[in-house]
C-alpha cells in the first residue's frame, strides 16, 4: 500500500463517516419524539467515532506501507484518545 493509497483509505472513511451520521441525524430528524432523539444522538455518536477510525486506517495503511514510524504514532495517538474516553 503506497501513501496515495493511504490517503485515499483515509478519505474515504472520512467521507463515510460523515455522511452516514448525517443520513442517521436526517432520519431521526424526520422521525421526530423520543425515537427520533435517540436516533439522532446514535448520528453523534457515530460522528465523534469517525476520528478514532481515521486513525485505525492511518495505522492500518502505514503498517500496510512499512512506515513503522508513522504507524506506530498513529497507534499511540489513537491509545492515548482510548484512554481519554475510558477515563473520564
Amino acid at each position: 500500500m503506497n501513501e496515495k493509497q493511504v490517503q485515499t483509505l483515509v478519505h474515504r472513511v472520512l467521507l463515510w463517516g460523515v455522511w452516514s451520521s448525517a443520513a442517521v441525524m436526517t432520519a431521526g430528524l424526520l422521525s421526530g419524539g423520543k425515537t427520533g432523539r435517540l436516533v439522532i444522538l446514535c448520528g453523534i455518536v457515530m460522528l465523534t467515532a469517525t476520528p478514532a477510525v481515521r486513525l485505525a486506517m492511518l495505522c492500518f495503511g502505514y503498517a500496510r506501507a512499512g512506515e513503522r514510524r508513522f504507524a506506530v504514532a498513529a497507534a499511540l495517538v489513537l491509545a492515548t484518545m482510548a484512554l481519554g474516553f475510558f477515563l473520564k
